[in-house]
């Protein structure tokens, strides 16, 4: 009585995720430990209930595996395979478990739910412990590739990540449309705000704010509008009302009654920076973590360094990039705003 199965671990978007540690375990039991490869494999192994199979049999099965198969052994045939994830803290979760297939090839994928940075402090407190326990539920882990420098450079990095609650749940939502043209320059599209309110942005507008609202919105935060072009209290059909633009996200007083402002970016903030462009007001996306970003580019919803990329130059590319125009050179991001019911840390 045997089952074959081979192991891998991929993330939201299905990307593998390599360099993972993980356990396997069964019936309480562990199985195997180790890291994924660069494919995000985690073995291929042949599992025999005990006393069912010859060895000379096993050796045959194990010979048509992959390199490095191997045989793992069972008395509890009916007992869930448990794939863990070990975190950076020695913290084994549970991300995925199946029943055994017998007599079958099974290929396992244990999908993580999102992307790595470091779990919380140990905690020191019994409060603080049962609160991290809480929020290592709803944590997730995977791997993130993001473009390096300007689009199109098809220059590439990695950057793993664990994120929590409602930064979770923001980055979640915006990694939906990595790749979407829906906030194209190109595009015309349409917002609606909560209480009402619609606003119309044409082909031929920058669109990055209004992907920032969007995604907020999707994941459940209210976010509040601006009035702008009101002339008078005497003329108030000249009153538009519309998401607040990069230059709104990066101003700390502004958007302060639920935003609070920080200097050190976090997974799950908006990151903005604002120069008076002829077409906008500056730039704003989301930190995945430090160092990367997903926002509304000119073409489609990117993963790239943009709002990070001056502080990773050199004294040379530095002093190179301060000579353009100030609507020409890169910048990075001044200023990140954490909604007020996400904790600091």
């Amino acid at each position: 009585m045997h089952a074959i199965i081979s192991v891998h671990f991929v993330d939201n978007a299905q990307h593998p995720i390599d360099e993972l540690p993980f356990e396997i375990r069964q019936a309480g039991i562990l199985w195997k430990k180790g890291t994924t490869d660069k494919d995000g494999n985690a073995g291929s192994y042949v599992i025999v209930k005990n006393g069912t199979e010859a060895k000379s049999d096993v050796d045959k099965l194990v010979g048509g595996l992959p390199k490095g198969g191997q045989t793992l052994y069972t008395n509890s045939p009916d007992a869930p395979i448990e794939i863990h994830i070990v975190t950076d803290t020695k913290e084994k979760k549970l991300l995925h478990q199946t029943t055994i297939k017998w007599n079958q090839c099974s290929r396992i994928v244990a999908r993580s739910k999102w992307i790595k940075i470091n779990l919380p402090l140990t905690p020191n407190t019994a409060q603080e412990r049962d609160e991290a326990q809480q929020r290592t539920e709803t944590c997730g882990f995977a791997t993130v590739q993001y473009e390096v420098g300007s689009p199109g450079t098809k220059k590439f990095a990695t950057a793993k990540v664990i994120v929590c609650d409602l930064p979770k749940k923001i980055i979640d939502t915006a990694m939906k449309y990595r790749g979407s043209t829906a906030w194209a320059y190109s595009t015309a599209k349409s917002t609606r705000h909560p209480d009402g309110h619609t606003r119309d942005f044409s082909a031929g507008t920058n669109k990055c704010s209004l992907f920032v609202h969007d995604v907020l919105t999707e994941a459940g935060l209210k976010v509040p509008w601006i009035e702008y072009g009101r002339i008078s209290r005497m003329l108030p059909w000249y009153q538009k009302l519309s998401p607040p633009v990069a230059e709104e996200w990066a101003t700390a007083g502004k958007l302060a009654t639920n935003w609070n402002s920080s200097s050190t970016p976090q997974p799950g903030d908006v990151g903005a920076y604002k120069v008076n462009y002829a077409d906008a007001s500056g730039h704003v996306g989301f930190v995945v973590c430090p160092g990367v970003t997903i926002s509304a580019g000119n073409k489609t919803v990117l993963v790239n360094d943009a709002g990070f990329r001056v502080k990773k130059m050199t004294p040379q590319e530095r002093t190179a990039n301060d000579s353009q125009r100030e609507t020409q050179r890169e910048h990075d991001f001044t200023l990140f705003r954490r909604h007020k019911s996400v904790k600091a840390g």
